[in-house]
C-alpha cells in the first residue's frame, strides 16, 4: 500500500508538472508587408538585408504586393524585431509583420505562449479545432505596424505569460 502511495504521488507530480510547463508554437514562416517598394532594385534591396539574418533560409520577393515571405532555417532562433527591422535597414517602413505557426503545442482555450523570452498573447482564444492547425497571424506591437495602424491599439495589462516583452497575435482570415 505504500508503495501505491509513492507512485500514485509521483504520478501526480508529473503531471502537474507537465501541466505547468509553457506551451510553444512553432514560427514556420513570416510574410512582411513593405511600404515604398516601387522596383525591382527596391525588391532587391530588402530581399538581401533580409537574407542577411543569420536565421533566415530563403526570402520570396512579391512587387505586385509589396511583401515578402521569408523561411526560417530549422532550429535557429528567429529574432523577430530584427526580422521587422530588416525592411528599414534597407531604407523602407515596415507596413506588417504576419507569421505562420504550428499551433500543435497549444492547448485549447490558451490565451498565450512564451518564444524566446517574448509573450505571445491571442487575442481571441484558440479553439479546440484549432489546436493541431497551422494558422496565420498578424503581429500586434510597435515596430511590427506602421506607426499609424499601432495607435489604432490599446491593451490593457495581462500577466498571463511572464515576460519583458509582449506581442499581440491577430488571426488572419486565410
Amino acid at each position: 500500500m505504500k508503495g501505491f502511495k509513492a507512485i500514485k504521488y509521483g504520478l501526480l507530480c508529473g503531471l502537474l508538472l507537465a501541466c505547468s510547463c509553457p506551451a510553444f508554437a512553432q514560427i514556420l514562416s513570416a510574410t512582411i508587408g513593405v511600404n515604398g517598394l516601387t522596383c525591382s532594385q527596391c525588391s532587391r534591396s530588402v530581399e538581401m538585408s533580409l537574407r542577411r539574418l543569420p536565421f533566415v533560409q530563403k526570402v520570396d520577393m512579391n512587387l505586385a504586393h509589396t511583401q515578402g515571405t521569408v523561411y526560417f532555417k530549422q532550429g535557429k532562433p528567429i529574432n523577430l524585431e530584427a526580422l521587422a527591422q530588416a525592411p528599414r535597414d534597407a531604407g523602407f517602413s515596415t507596413r506588417f509583420v504576419r507569421i505562420r505557426l504550428d499551433l500543435s503545442a497549444i492547448h485549447p482555450g490558451e490565451r498565450c505562449f512564451v518564444y524566446q523570452g517574448k509573450a505571445f498573447y491571442f487575442l481571441q482564444p484558440l479553439q479546440k479545432q484549432q489546436r493541431s492547425a497551422i494558422m496565420g497571424f498578424q503581429i500586434i506591437a510597435k515596430g511590427f505596424l506602421t506607426d499609424k495602424e499601432w495607435r489604432t491599439y490599446t491593451f490593457k495589462p495581462d500577466s498571463l505569460c511572464s515576460a519583458s516583452e509582449k506581442y499581440y497575435l491577430k488571426p488572419l482570415s486565410d
